[in-house]
């Protein structure tokens, strides 16, 4: 939507969140059809006014039930009542959803029978320009505390005329201070609606600004983007040291004044960066982001202690500017997140204290720029494969860990064995590889994961590994399924097998000492044998038809539990029995039944 908006607007993004939103309703509600000249858009013939008024009345319910969807026929109701409240508009309830559906771009089906908006945004900004339109404000002020009404209430905020605007956020304000328990989300909060604010009472203003100096010094990461929302005066209600406050709060402060920015964020956080504690050292290296790269590095980090002398760099333009450090000991080019590159080339600006290398390419690169980095010690090259330099891994005389996808799909490999200091290897994209016996040379070798190794059948050359711990699997053809893994199976402590359709029993591993074991994609028709696994500390299962729990109730040493993507409801009563404190994380998978007190759940 950014991308549609910046092109229609010839590079003029909107200003603002709010202004952002109700460009982006503008132009899938008025313009894309009709300037498209889309003939299924002529079928069913609404201003854009009552399409707004229609997904108004539908965000409002579903905010207001807790809901991000619902079944399409409590939709059809919504989209009735919502028409029969409107004279001009003469079509059937079930037409205008249907053409809300397939033309609007803002309500979906995503399954049949079940409707929800395209972006939980939309549903926030059409319910609170619902509740300021046609609600007491009063629904808002009492719901004020809870994380889901958040955004719907900063953006209420923002939709409101003055009076109303001074009314919510007084309210807001009043429960603020007659709440103790609620009291600091609900100033927080105040804050955050400064954001969408464009004209307060200066009174309330004034009760607003009160609030935030209460707030101040934020006391951790999660309050940081609330208090930035708040602007400048927030800048000097910062301490000028951070001495006196603890870590959190510390690096709280520094990620408060980077997300305002700005010339005198850079020069406060100048005024912090002697401080030599690793947690506000990490905060400012990680806030460099905001800033123009060597502006930042000559204001702020030229002098700064860093964490120890080390600093993870998280952008590419970032490298070269590294050697403006004067205390730097050890670079860490956590790159991963920040795009794909086309080449390394920006390695030979990178000064040679670099011990660590994560990067995703978009196509096979070089390897060659490496060496310009002779502390290597960890490199993570994903994405695109190797085209040259794969031999000069082997001039690397640190190297101890090594992700990549390798040239010819792995068929080749024997040069790792000449990595002396090498003790893990993550091969990506091997679909060549089936011989391991350039691995089985590599005697250090104690982490080995092979990832899409289709014609890999066993794994018997790695028995001269008496190091090996941990072993990741995927997309194999082994032959004998799990029991493949028997040659080494006495010395792994973790086990991860991904995607393998000959993996149909886990019976090879039953009473073995493995302590950590992930299963993904793999036709196992129980989990039976992992009871006799006495020493498991944690499970991760994923992509399964049904799990029975049962198996793992009893086990002395479970501490974590991972279930992503089941298919059929989870029973967790089995966990009722657990004797010990257990964490199960959720995610896309539903459950039935109680674990139990011992047992913390978490959904994500």
């Amino acid at each position: 939507m950014l991308c549609a908006l910046n092109l229609d607007r010839r590079q003029q993004l909107p200003p603002d969140r709010m202004a952002l939103y109700r460009d982006a309703l503008a132009l899938l509600l008025e313009r894309r059809d009709a300037e498209r000249e889309v003939p299924a858009g002529r079928t069913v013939v609404l201003d854009s006014g009552s399409k707004l008024a229609v997904l108004q009345h539908v965000a409002w319910r579903l905010t207001l039930a807790g809901r991000a969807e619902l079944p399409r026929d409590e939709v059809l109701a919504l989209v009735r009542r919502a028409v029969q409240r409107m004279p001009n508009v003469e079509y059937a309830a079930e037409d205008v959803l249907q053409h809300l559906l397939d033309r609007s771009g803002v309500l979906r089906e995503p399954v049949l029978g079940r409707v929800d908006f395209v972006h939980r945004t939309f549903q926030e900004h059409l319910a609170a320009k619902e509740a300021v339109e046609d609600q007491p404000l009063d629904v808002l002020v009492t719901r004020a505390h809870l994380d889901q009404w958040w955004e719907t209430i900063v953006m209420a905020v923002g939709h409101a005329t003055p009076e109303r605007r001074a009314e919510l956020l007084g309210g807001v304000l009043d429960r603020a201070d007659a709440e103790p328990r609620h009291c600091r989300r609900l100033r927080l909060l105040a804050a955050a609606c400064l954001d969408t604010a464009q004209m307060v009472d200066p009174e309330v203003t004034r009760r607003v600004e009160v609030a935030v100096d209460e707030l101040l010094p934020p006391r951790g990461q999660n309050e940081t983007r609330s208090l930035a929302l708040a602007g400048g005066r927030v800048l000097r209600l910062l301490p000028s040291s951070l001495d006196e406050l603890s870590d959190a709060s510390a690096a709280a402060c520094v990620k408060t004044a980077a997300l305002i920015g700005g010339p005198e964020a850079q020069r406060l956080l100048a005024r912090w960066a002697p401080d030599p504690r690793g947690a506000v050292q990490r905060a400012l290296a990680q806030v460099w982001r905001y800033f123009d790269p060597a502006d930042y590095a000559q204001a702020v980090l030229q002098d700064a202690p860093l964490d120890a002398g080390s600093i993870r760099v998280e952008r590419v333009e970032h490298v070269p500017h590294l050697h403006t450090l004067q205390h730097l000991r050890d670079a860490w080019l956590g790159l991963i997140d920040a795009g794909t590159v086309d080449d390394l080339g920006f390695l030979r600006n990178a000064p040679p204290v670099t011990t660590s290398l994560e990067v995703r390419t978009s196509r096979p690169v070089d390897l060659a720029p490496l060496t310009s980095c002779p502390s290597l010690g960890m490199v993570n090259v994903l994405g695109g494969g190797v085209s040259a330099g794969w031999e000069l891994l082997t001039t690397l005389p640190a190297l101890f860990e090594l992700y990549v996808d390798p040239p010819n799909g792995g068929h080749d490999l024997s040069l790792l064995a000449d990595c002396p200091s090498l003790i893990a290897v993550f091969l990506h994209g091997c679909a060549e590889l089936s011989d391991l016996s350039a691995l089985g040379s590599a005697a250090s070798l104690r982490h080995v994961g092979l990832f899409g190794a289709r014609h890999l059948r066993d794994l018997r050359a790695l028995t001269g590994l008496l190091d090996l711990k941990a072993l990741w699997v995927s997309e194999a053809s082994l032959a004998d399924g799990v029991a493949t893994v028997a040659p080494v199976l006495d010395r792994l402590k973790f086990l991860a097998v991904f995607s393998m359709p000959t993996v149909t029993s886990l019976d090879a591993l039953a009473r073995s000492s493995l302590q950590e074991i992930d299963l993904a994609g793999c036709p196992i028709a129980e989990l039976a044998p992992l009871a006799t696994m006495q020493s498991l500390t944690r499970v991760w299962l994923q992509d399964f038809p049904a799990v029975d729990l049962a198996p793992l109730a009893t086990l002395p040493h479970l501490r974590e539990l991972y279930l992503e993507e089941i298919e059929k409801p989870v029973d967790l009563s089995p966990l009722a029995r657990t004797h010990h404190r257990l964490r199960v994380r959720l995610r896309n998978t539903s459950t039935v039944g109680t674990a139990g007190p011992l047992v913390k759940i978490r959904r994500r």
